[in-house]
């Protein structure tokens, strides 16, 4: 699904290019890129997402997440919350970690996210040596 919810960014993008870039390149977090983006378009690539991908008959329990993202309550889009968090750690210079147990209603703990966070850089690592040597 985190990648899935990517789809309304790239529709954004492709819509109008400059601004969405110009935008992106404004606001690095995901939630200010929200804000900025519900600003701006009234609607925020999440939401978009979820749209089209009712609108293409991907099933409920798909959509589930997207459109749970804002509910602090629910477990669906506690995992999202989570999964963005653990990007925003891996990709976004400077981004404050917010605990993982309060995004993902308590179902991940921050001792889970250690080895994944290790596990990627590792990976990222060796795949950037592979391309250099």
């Amino acid at each position: 699904m985190g990648l899935l919810a990517q789809l309304g960014a790239a529709l954004l993008h492709h819509h109008d290019p400059q601004g969405y870039g110009e935008l992106t390149a404004a606001h690095r977090s995901a939630v200010d890129r929200r804000e900025a983006e519900v600003e701006r378009y009234g609607v925020h690539a999440v939401e978009l997402t979820a749209a089209a991908m009712r609108q293409w008959g991907f099933p409920s329990t798909m959509v589930a997440p997207l459109d749970q993202l804002h509910d602090p309550t629910s477990v669906d889009g506690g995992l999202l919350r989570g999964a963005f968090e653990v990007t925003e750690r891996l990709v976004v210079k400077g981004h404050r970690p917010v605990p993982i147990h309060r995004l993902t209603c308590d179902r991940v703990r921050e001792v889970d996210v250690v080895p994944v966070l290790t596990q990627v850089r590792t990976e990222a690592a060796d795949l950037r040596r592979a391309l250099e040597g």
